[in-house]
């Protein structure tokens, strides 16, 4: 008769030798397929970060539609905004004829405004 110990650990050892790695991850995958699907990026929430950690932003996180879902959402103050629409404004200047940055800025300031009243952004 085995002892019952070494019965069990036996059992145990070569039962664990034979089962392929996919079987002992299987449930972990699965957990992590599911998390991985459910999981989407906060768009908003990474510019506002860029923004405020002084990093490049496109204009329409600037002025404009997302611009005013990052302020209506709380991500970032319309404030913040001024240092990145200057730097962006300067960007422009250095580029541009003074009429074409002139069209420019009121189109970027009308959109802004537009949004704020027409947009339903929460």
């Amino acid at each position: 008769m085995k002892h019952i110990a070494r019965a069990v650990t036996s059992d145990v050892w070569s039962a664990s030798v034979d089962r392929t790695s996919h079987d002992i991850y299987a449930k972990d995958k699965q957990e992590q397929r599911e998390r991985s699907r459910a999981w989407k990026p906060n768009t908003l929430a990474i510019m506002a970060n860029r923004i405020v950690n002084n990093e490049p932003v496109t204009e329409g996180f600037l002025w404009g539609r997302d611009a005013v879902r990052m302020i209506t959402q709380g991500y970032i103050k319309e404030s913040e905004l001024a240092k990145h629409r200057n730097a962006f404004i300067k960007a422009y200047k250095d580029m541009y004829p003074k009429e074409t940055v002139d069209k420019k800025i009121n189109d970027l300031t009308y959109r802004h405004e537009y949004a704020k009243k027409h947009y339903d952004l929460l």
